[in-house]
């Protein structure tokens, strides 16, 4: 799998490689291709697969895929940009298993002033050819945030946006891909900020937390997935979360259910341990607040329990270690540059997760010592258009 390639930039975008076999990460995988890639978690430590990491990057203007070269030096680059006139207001890339292959899917969401242009989805064959289709069911308006996961349990994944005030939070069901999207919604018309995704209920249909910076009925929200049964998702709990900037969901004390974390602008780090029945019974607040811009979720230090990143705009970003216990121990990693958005994956293969870091002026990236230290390995030229509206990693 270990094989170099050029890129080709034409009407389509051409890998010249052989054939991989490209595998989507999601919390923690083996030999599976998971159906969501939310990628906070990377493959688990014990996996004897032979893979790199791709980074997805986005800004207003531009959406980038890096991929590593033998050596493991993010040198190449390609980009998935259409030719148009007017100001992309925003922009934002998913990784996800879109298609019945098994091989690289991105989707690119954009909201285009002045003049509309569809969302594109860039299918890759074995041959690594890039083939852009206009998703002209999916209407990405107001979007803030987004996620790819399989909703209705049909092995292909579906997108689901949260937006901004005057717009309602939807979620668009891949019904014959690469095409036929149908939509549901869910939320209210507040401005929302966040969203996660996990089966909170452990009935093997993913939910979503929607999070929003609204009270009352517009509290932030988790809704159980009832598309099997109603055909959309069911409100179940709430929480008022006023500056709320960012969320993850996945499981902190290791008991076999989905917990959230919540960070805010100017606001304490704060967990919620999924108590069953889509009750949150005890949370953990730091004692200290933070302006966050992003948080990441993954084992940093080898313990098998799952820490917190937080990308925080300054050259001082956060790191909670998990102790087990449902308290986290806080840890600042001083970086080289203003961190506005964070991923986190095994970039060397060495069986420890190492830290992407986006700030205005640079891709860098943070080599693990096995223990949760970084230290800075390589920089990456910023793309251009402004702030790092999302950032993934996933292998192949």
């Amino acid at each position: 799998m270990k094989k170099d390639f050029k890129a080709t930039v034409m009407k389509n975008f051409t890998f010249n490689s052989k054939t991989l076999f490209f595998i989507f990460v999601v919390f923690a995988m083996l030999l599976s291709f998971p159906s969501c890639f939310d990628m906070y978690s990377d493959i688990k430590e014990n996996s004897n697969i032979n893979y790199k990491i791709a980074i997805l990057e986005s800004t207003p203007m531009e959406t980038r895929l890096l991929i590593p070269d033998s050596n493991k030096i993010y040198s190449k680059n390609l980009s998935f940009n259409p030719i148009y006139s007017g100001s992309s207001t925003f922009q934002f890339s998913l990784f996800g298993k879109f298609t019945k292959n098994s091989y690289l899917n991105i989707v690119v969401l954009r909201i285009i002033m002045p003049g509309y242009y569809y969302p594109e989805l860039w299918t890759c064959d074995k041959n690594f050819n890039f083939i852009k289709t206009d998703l002209t069911y999916i209407d990405s308006s107001g979007l803030s945030d987004a996620i790819a996961d399989d909703f209705d349990n049909n092995g292909m994944a579906d997108i689901a946006i949260v937006t901004g005030s005057g717009y309602i939070n939807r979620c668009f069901l891949n019904i014959a891909s690469p095409e036929n999207f149908s939509s549901i919604t869910f939320g209210t018309y507040a401005p929302s900020v966040c969203i996660a995704s996990a089966d909170f209920d452990n009935d093997g249909y993913r939910d979503i937390f929607a999070g929003t910076i609204s009270s009352g009925v517009d509290s932030s929200a988790l809704w159980k997935n009832d598309i099997h049964s109603s055909g959309t998702f069911q409100k179940t709990y709430s929480i008022y979360t006023p500056n709320l900037k960012d969320c993850k969901a996945a499981d902190f004390d290791n008991d076999g259910r989905s917990d959230i974390v919540l960070v805010y602008n100017g606001g304490p780090i704060q967990v919620l341990f999924n108590s069953g029945n889509f009750s949150f019974n005890y949370n953990w607040l730091s004692s200290l607040s933070y302006d966050a811009t992003k948080v990441a979720v993954a084992d940093l230090n080898g313990d098998n329990l799952l820490d917190l990143y937080l990308a925080t705009g300054t050259t001082t970003s956060i790191i909670a270690f998990n102790n087990g216990d449902r308290t986290f121990t806080i840890k600042e990693h001083l970086t080289t540059a203003g961190s506005l958005n964070v991923a986190l994956a095994d970039f060397d293969g060495d069986g420890d997760i190492d830290l992407f870091l986006a700030s205005a002026v640079n891709l860098s990236i943070y080599k693990n010592d096995s223990n949760g230290n970084f230290a800075l390995s390589q920089v990456v030229s910023s793309i251009s258009g402004g702030p790092h509206l999302n950032l993934l990693a996933g292998a192949y």
